[in-house]
């Protein structure tokens, strides 16, 4: 019989702990008592405490017969709950507990000795959350185990509130027709893939700087322009630029073509000056002529991940600092880009080139853990580079004095190599598309890389 009452087997006996089983004896135990009456409940809730009264300065329990109806039907209350709890302990911790009045105290005192005090129990949420960011399900995992999952750990919570309902969850849904805008994007679904861009946004830009009306520019930047700290140049309005550049930035979210002429332009907010001010609206007149331009991604299945590197040495005009570029792909698709200039100046172009694949391929690791929290395992991953002897100092251990002076941080790229996680191969300058992320580029060449980034009018 105890088994059975242990087991939850019985509807008419209260649940046995049995010093393993608290958590469910817990919540098995708070829903018989709350079938007892839901008065009963509360008196554990709210406590009892045997009515007093005081004579000559002393405090005094007073007599039954003295108490008012309230107290005694509180008492009655108090005392269908201590016995609830009391019948379902073992022995053990009758004895210990058997002193105790008030059921508010027999369950507190069974609380802290199997739950512990409020630190341990805020541990111990902590431990729950913990499992909950590092829920799992398999693709053969249906909705309703993953939710059942969830409801396990919640009603382990329950320390902090009632428990979840055992009930199925329900979710409202809503078809709102093929999206076509997000979060300032323009969305358009094909049957080959789906276009992205931001041609409202650039619109509306372009005519808050008062730029609709001017002459169109086929580049960003011109192969010419050669922009630095101007200390002697005009000053220009600091707000005015600042505005200018924070919306060209949000435009490179979909526009991978502006992000060097952008980057470049943003080092001067502090102190803007009329030359970076011109080079600004330069980028707004071509942003005006390519209004509609966007990337198309493709729905090929292929899910290798690549990355392009490149540098473009001692370009910056102001402290001959170094430009890292760079982009990635996940089979046909471009991902990801970036560009940045180097921390520390570098000696020769094998040095710049090297930390710019060292770059690369901390991206390139971050995205492949990425990819494999969904499930898309990744085999080596490849990094094309046009520089060979940057090249040959990632795959020979012994090499000229040149690497001497670079960081030993760049040579985890040889163990990345060794290892076969990343294998760095050679590209021709002709067909190396992170040259679009490190430097300026005539039109035809810019244009070029724009068409392999998958950048199109549509």
């Amino acid at each position: 019989m105890a088994d059975t009452i242990k087991d939850g087997g019985s509807s008419t006996r209260p649940p046995l702990l049995v010093g393993t089983n608290y958590p469910s004896w817990q919540a098995r135990m708070t829903a018989y008592i709350k079938s007892i009456d839901e008065d009963v409940w509360l008196t554990v809730l709210e406590g009892w405490a045997h009515p007093t009264v005081v004579l000559e300065g002393k405090t005094l329990d007073k007599p039954q017969k003295n108490w008012t109806d309230e107290k005694k039907k509180n008492n009655n209350l108090n005392s269908k709950a201590r016995n609830a709890i009391f019948c379902g302990v073992n022995l053990e911790e009758f004895s210990r507990m058997s002193a105790i009045a008030s059921a508010k105290e027999a369950w507190e005192s069974l609380e802290i000795h199997y739950e512990g005090t409020a630190s341990v129990r805020i541990a111990k949420l902590q431990q729950l959350m913990k499992k909950f960011e590092l829920i799992r399900m398999k693709d053969d995992k249906t909705i309703l185990e993953y939710d059942g999952k969830i409801r396990r750990l919640a009603n382990e919570a329950r320390l902090l509130g009632d428990p979840f309902p055992e009930n199925r969850l329900e979710f409202e849904m809503s078809m709102v027709g093929e999206l076509l805008f997000f979060l300032g994007f323009q969305i358009k679904q094909q049957d080959t893939g789906i276009f992205l861009n931001q041609e409202k946004y650039a619109k509306e830009m372009v005519q808050k700087f008062g730029m609709e009306h001017t002459k169109p520019k086929a580049t960003p930047m011109g192969t010419n322009e050669k922009l630095h700290r101007d200390s002697e140049g005009v000053g220009s309005d600091q707000h005015l630029y600042r505005s200018m550049i924070g919306s060209l930035l949000y435009l490179t979210i979909s526009r991978p073509d502006l992000c060097f002429s952008v980057g470049v332009c943003a080092r001067y907010q502090a102190n803007p000056k009329e030359s970076h001010l011109k080079a600004v609206k330069r980028i707004l007149r071509y942003v005006h002529g390519t209004i509609e331009l966007g990337t198309f991604y493709s729905n090929s299945a292929i899910v290798a991940l690549a990355g392009y590197s490149d540098a473009d040495w001692a370009g910056n005009g102001d402290d001959q600092k170094s430009t890292s570029g760079g982009c990635f792909y996940l089979g046909k698709n471009l991902v990801a880009w970036y560009r940045k200039k180097q921390n520390s100046i570098s000696l020769s172009i094998a040095e710049v080139e090297y930390i710019a694949v060292g770059s690369c391929c901390t991206q390139l690791l971050w995205m492949k853990q990425m990819l494999a929290d969904y499930g898309f395992e990744q085999d080596i991953l490849t990094v094309f580079c046009d520089n060979t002897s940057a090249i040959d100092i990632s795959k020979k251990p012994v090499q000229h004095s040149r690497t001497k002076h670079i960081d030993i941080w760049y040579h985890f790229i040889r163990e990345l190599e060794a290892k076969k996680i990343i294998s760095l191969e050679y590209i021709s300058t002709a067909n190396q598309l992170a040259d679009i992320f490190s430097k300026i580029l005539d039109r035809t060449r810019f244009e070029f890389i724009q068409g392999a980034l998958g950048m199109r009018h549509l």
